[in-house]
């Protein structure tokens, strides 16, 4: 199983001020990170193998996805399905922060595994058309262009505000969204 997180953002304004990427996405790999410190407990260990990837150049074209899975650390026929965490952290209203899969439906299996594990989603859990969201990318979408493609999805909490902006600091995450995303995955 690949859990993916990018780790790069905009950089700076023309003034100077730094986008810090906080919801997009230091807390995508803030989640990759706590979920991995959870699977290594002994009670918790998977019975399948779970590689952590974090990338580079997500922001500039996917490209850190894509230099992994042009010469990937294992063989990409081992990868049963990959995940994207990009962004979590904020709620959509003050007290409603839902988890968005989406892309589950190019893979039937997939699909029918992840809707099945949403009954212990405490948040509710919204499954989203790839193809409804046409004007976003993540490093998820490279596993399908691959040759042959690898069954994939985006986990992401919708609240866009301060999105792709300098405001889009740490003290803008609700940390018990993250807790909840970590709970769930």
């Amino acid at each position: 199983i690949l859990v993916m997180a990018h780790y790069d953002h905009l950089g700076v304004d023309k003034d100077g001020n730094a986008f810090n990427g906080a919801f997009d996405n230091a807390s995508g790999v803030a989640v990759a990170l706590e979920l991995a410190r959870l699977l290594i407990q002994p009670d918790l260990i998977p019975t399948r193998s779970v590689l952590f990837l974090m990338t580079d150049e997500e922001e500039s074209g996917l490209e850190g996805a894509r230099a992994w899975l042009e010469d990937p650390t294992i063989p990409r026929e081992q990868i049963v399905f990959g995940m994207s965490v990009d962004p979590v952290g904020r709620p959509s209203l003050p007290d409603y922060w839902p988890t968005l899969l989406i892309g589950t439906e190019r893979s039937p299996e997939l699909d029918a595994l992840w809707r099945e594990a949403a009954q212990w989603n405490d948040q509710p859990t919204v499954f989203i058309h790839r193809d409804l969201v046409p004007v976003f990318a993540s490093d998820q979408d490279e596993l399908y262009r691959s040759d042959p493609p690898i069954p994939g999805f985006w986990f992401v909490n919708p609240g866009f505000s301060y999105y792709h902006t300098v405001d889009d600091t740490p003290d803008t995450i609700d940390y018990r969204i993250l807790r909840d995303d970590v709970r769930f995955l």
